[in-house]
């Protein structure tokens, strides 16, 4: 198994865990606003990461930070599910893990992500006719352009 495989495998596992205690505890919502939020964060902070994954830092002092930066901004499960990872040494995933549980989050809501090349920049109308046109072909899913 390759490293990629194995990085795809552990997302997999931590994403659909954290989904179905999120749907079991009514906290879809919550968690993906969180899942949101911690992307942001890897995205414009690079330190964080780098940080939570490094053998530099004890797992005190990556404790503390998380508790510095998440208490009372993250929902519980939430922060429960990143102290678990942290514990775990699966902060390194976290990325491949909020991409995965936003994939879930999806299907769960029967949303679909359609990717259009265009040579023109459409304007407003044709993007909601073009919309229109698919959800009458594809019934019952909800549409994303891109």
């Amino acid at each position: 198994m390759t490293s990629s495989n194995a990085a795809c495998r552990i997302a997999d596992v931590y994403s659909r865990t954290l989904f179905e205690l999120a749907l079991q505890q009514h906290k879809v919502e919550p968690v993906k606003n969180d899942m949101d939020g911690l992307d942001d964060l890897i995205k414009t902070g690079e330190q964080f990461l780098e940080v939570m994954v490094s053998p530099f830092f004890s797992s005190e002092q990556k404790q503390m930070l998380m508790h510095k930066v998440f208490a009372g901004r993250l929902n519980d499960l939430t922060v429960n599910f990143l102290a678990a990872a942290r514990y775990h040494n699966r902060m390194a995933f976290l990325p491949h893990i909020i991409t995965e549980y936003n994939r879930l989050y999806k299907k769960h809501h029967n949303c679909l992500d359609i990717h259009i090349m265009v040579s023109q920049t459409p304007v407003q109308d044709e993007i909601q006719t073009l919309k229109t046109a698919l959800s009458e072909i594809i019934a019952g899913d909800k549409i994303s352009l891109k």
